[in-house]
Parts: structure tokens; sequence; C-alpha cells
């Protein structure tokens, strides 16, 4: 089997065409099925290895761990590194940083990181919003309702927010919008395909 795709140009270091956020050109270094580490971090493509102790990470009869668990596929086996915290519906706190499955949330808040009221895949802070680690800009906090499969609605705009991004769809109308099914979702004026409009 090809080993996963690692390239870098003169400012990043990639994964596929995911940048790796943070990630050290100087110290970087692939290891194998996935794993890679620099001065600072153990990454599984392009995700840091949240919790992965650093000076004890490494390869023992094929399979990766260091001193608190093995892993597989860029997950625990068994254990946890004491230092992180579980938050909950996929979000930990760990060296005065968030994640979200494994995935840092840049700038988010740790004093005041909590989740919103009776819904645990949104959360906030003092600066942002996020839906499942991700920052949804510009909403309104009054308004804003989580609806299903990553949509989400304030008086203004519908959100569509997938694992990469959560982007407006423009003009669609807030006030009538509705989910059909995972895929299919329709307003007073239109229907729409994984939140394209089809008719």
């Amino acid at each position: 089997m090809r080993e996963p795709e690692y390239s870098k140009d003169k400012n990043n270091i990639y994964f596929r065409e995911s940048k790796i956020e943070g990630a050290d050109l100087k110290t970087f270094e692939i290891l194998s099925g996935g794993y890679a580490k620099d001065k600072n971090n153990i990454y599984y493509r392009e995700y840091i290895l949240m919790g992965a102790d650093h000076d004890t990470f490494s390869n023992k009869d094929s399979e990766f761990q260091d001193k608190y668990s093995k892993f597989r596929q860029g997950a625990r086996v068994d254990g946890e590194n004491p230092e992180v915290e579980d938050l909950g519906q996929g979000y930990k706190k760990y060296k005065n940083e968030i994640y979200f499955n494994g995935r840092k949330i840049a700038g988010a808040d740790l004093s005041s990181f909590r989740y919103v009221e009776n819904d645990n895949w949104m959360a906030s802070d003092d600066n942002n919003v996020y839906m499942g680690g991700i920052i949804v800009k510009d909403i309104d906090r009054d308004s804003m309702r989580h609806l299903q499969y990553g949509y989400v609605t304030d008086k203004n705009y519908v959100y569509y927010v997938t694992w990469l991004e959560a982007k407006i769809l423009e003009g669609v109308d807030p006030t009538t919008f509705r989910v059909v099914n995972y895929h299919k979702t329709e307003d007073k004026n239109h229907k729409y395909y994984d939140g394209v409009l089809v008719e």
C-alpha cells in the first residue's frame, strides 16, 4: 500500500491538499502509516496527534505508541495522557488549547469556552461560535439555531458547516428553510441538494 502523501513548499507542509497548521519546516520528518513529527508535535495525516508524548512516541513491534498507550490510525487504543481533559462531544483541552476530534481550534479562548445551551455540537467563547470545531463567522448569537446535518440558521442567513469550513448559503431564506433529509433541504422559493440550488 502506498504511503500517504506529504509535500511542502517554501512556507508550509501539506498532507495531500491540506495544510498542516503550525508544522515546523526545518524539523518535519515523515514516519510511516500516516504519522510524522517535528520538534513540537506528532502528526497523523494533517492533524496534531493531541496528547502524544513527543519524547516516547515511536514505532515498536509495527505499532506506534508512547508511554501512555498504543495508537491505531491516529487514535489511542487504550489509556490517555492525563494532561488531556475530555470536555465531551469530541471537544478536549490539552496544554491550554481546545481541540475537536483531535484538530486544534485555532484562537479558541480557553477561559470563556463553553457549550451552547441545549446543543452539544455547538460551542462558543468570547470571540467565536463553533460548530464541530469549525468557526461560524459573524453568526447572530441571539437567533442562531442548529438544525441537522451541519445546517445552522440565524435571523439573517443559513450556514452549511462541513469538516473544512462554514459557508453562508447565499439567497436562502432562513425563516422558511428546513432540512428534508441528509442531502435535501428547501425554503419557500427553492430546493437544494448538499447546499446547492437544484430547482
